[in-house]
């Protein structure tokens, strides 16, 4: 069985740190090690449900999963409450990242939250911006998101995936540096994040996949998955082709 790199934020000093090649097997097991750890924390007087403490998530982060040459890397912002407390990616049931994979053709069946290792069995990966866990985007700072910034860059300058597509436009602004042009969402012209050694990265962006985006609708946002699955069979790169 091949081996991948499981790649984790720490979440006392939010540096990139890489784990060591772990089969994907053991792979479920590492990420309930972490998990727990994670969920332990030193305070006090806490409510925990499950093993998960349900009012203070401020320090609670997301594993990042990613290995080398990916087809698609999904970035979002950062986690909200909701998956920092339950400890996977997209695990609100009101957003609509799951179900846009899977209506756009990007994944064979619809993941679960709780699945998210899956992605890399379509050569996806999945990481946010920030890692800080946040009520909404609107609580991080300016040297929050320079922080997440660079070490977005120097994670995708090493790791290298093909494309790179934003869940939000927040996410893409701050990541590009693009902070008053006009934005379109879908393919962006170009490519992004290169450096002496490589080209860059595509860049798709999505409207966020959050309940909370009123500016899109449900299916604008579902759409530009399959968008984004069609381009992929254009270039020759989908993983269900």
């Amino acid at each position: 069985m091949h081996n991948i790199w499981w790649s984790i934020w720490s979440k006392n000093s939010r540096a990139y740190t890489v784990c060591r090649p772990v089969s994907l097997l053991n792979l479920i097991e590492h990420q309930k090690t972490f998990l727990s750890l994670m969920y332990k924390g030193d305070g006090e007087g806490l409510f925990y449900q499950g093993g998960i403490p349900v009012e203070d998530f401020s320090d609670k982060w997301l594993p990042t999963y990613i290995r080398h040459g990916l087809t698609v890397l999904f970035c979002g912002i950062n986690p909200g409450r909701v998956s920092a407390t339950k400890g996977f990616h997209y695990a609100n049931p009101a957003n609509l990242f799951w179900r846009g994979l899977y209506e756009g053709g990007l994944t064979p069946v619809q993941l679960k939250p709780e699945e998210t290792m899956h992605l890399l069995d379509c050569n996806y990966g999945i990481t946010d911006l920030v890692a800080k866990p946040t009520h909404g985007s609107g609580d991080l700072g300016k040297n929050d998101f320079a922080e997440g910034t660079a070490n977005f860059v120097q994670m995708v300058q090493t790791y290298r995936p093909r494309v790179i597509c934003f869940n939000g436009v927040t996410a893409f602004r701050h990541a590009t540096g693009r902070h008053k042009e006009k934005v379109s969402v879908g393919l962006q012209d170009g490519l992004f994040f290169g450096n002496d050694e490589w080209d860059g990265a595509y860049v798709f962006l999505v409207p966020s996949t959050s309940g909370a985006n009123a500016n899109f609708t449900r299916e604008e946002r579902l759409r530009l998955f399959g968008v984004l699955s069609e381009w992929l069979r254009e270039k020759g790169w989908h993983p269900l082709a």
